[in-house]
């Protein structure tokens, strides 16, 4: 191998510079993400597909949603995780006592 050969096989990689941005975009989508589960915490059910009813051929209504429980809305997986650990938080903070 001659030394043109490894000197270019050695700089195709990313620098520094492309994995500080690379982590700053990722940044960047997680804190989207985090504002959006915030601002809307809640999705449309995969299940009923917003509507709360699962319909009869015919068109009427069959029955509600067991998993909206007729609501058509489901909680966001990133808005379950920020009430996992803000739970967490708050019951270490009061020593375990529900305010």
């Amino acid at each position: 191998m001659s030394a043109t050969t490894l000197a270019t096989a050695t700089t195709t990689g990313l620098g520094p510079a492309a994995w500080l941005a690379l982590a700053g975009l990722l940044l960047a989508a997680a804190g989207a993400y985090a504002l959006s589960c915030w601002w809307f915490p809640y999705a449309h059910c995969r299940c009923c597909h917003g509507d709360g009813k699962h319909y009869r051929p015919d068109g009427k209504v069959h029955r509600l949603c067991r998993w909206c429980k007729g609501t058509g809305r489901r909680l966001r997986i990133g808005r379950r995780v920020y009430n996992f650990y803000a739970l967490r938080y708050r019951a270490t903070r009061t020593g375990g006592r529900k305010e």
